[in-house]
């Protein structure tokens, strides 16, 4: 049925809170505003297992534009029969461990825009769905597939919170910083020979999950600074 609401209390404050995917703030020089709502991804068709079973094999395919996928979400997921939306989609040992324990799968995540077609199976902790994939933007071709933005952007705000920890690969740094957990931000660079490619950043609290895609030069000796900063911070 169009426009039905799929929605879920906050486990916290046991509350739903408002969503409208269409008004995503918009911010300067990003080009693909989303959310990340820790979609789990299957490899099921219509036939899925109990929603109170919580092992079966999340899916490592990454989506493909004009396919349908069957997908499980909890809270903060709050979308409507036929909204769209883009989100994060990671391979299963990133999506559970994150990208810090298991870099090399950052190759293999993408931005993707999904469309909520059914419902297949719900209760009021979750639900099995599925989407239509739109469109998809693998996180190592973004800077390949998004214009390029000039920008002076700060990076202050990727160390603002209490606990900041860098993560450096061969091709990426990813920088975490929140505030017991419970509030934070991060951000993806790809590193080049003199300049970093802000790829993806993210914020995240009780009730929001956002993710953000964009192609935006950062200056080395800016991040350097960053780091240095970050070194002081968890030495002292």
């Amino acid at each position: 049925m169009k426009n039905q609401l799929l929605a879920f209390k906050c486990p916290a404050c046991k509350s739903i809170h408002d969503f409208d995917a269409g008004e995503l703030k918009e911010v300067s020089g990003v080009e693909i505003q989303g959310v990340d709502w820790q979609i789990q991804w299957s490899d099921f068709g219509e036939e899925v297992p109990d929603l109170n079973e919580r092992i079966w094999a999340r899916s490592s395919v990454i989506p493909e534009a004009g396919t349908y996928r069957t997908v499980m979400v909890t809270h903060p997921f709050h979308l409507s029969v036929g909204e769209r939306i883009w989100t994060l989609f990671q391979p299963p040992l990133s999506f559970f461990n994150g990208w810090d324990d298991y870099p090399e799968e950052i190759n293999d995540s993408a931005m993707v825009n999904i469309c909520f077609e059914r419902i297949l199976a719900q209760d009021e902790k979750a639900a099995w769905i599925v989407v239509q994939i739109e469109n998809v933007v693998l996180v190592s071709e973004a800077d390949q597939v998004l214009q390029r933005q000039e920008s002076d952007a700060t990076t202050a705000n990727f160390d603002v919170f209490s606990h900041t920890q860098l993560y450096e690969s061969a091709e990426w740094l990813y920088i975490v910083s929140s505030s017991e957990g419970d509030i934070g931000c991060w951000g993806l660079l790809k590193k080049q020979a003199d300049h970093y490619k802000l790829i993806l950043d993210g914020y995240w609290d009780f009730h929001r999950n956002t993710v953000n895609c964009m192609h935006i030069r950062m200056d080395e000796h800016a991040i350097q600074a960053l780091m240095q900063r970050v070194q002081q911070q968890n030495d002292g």
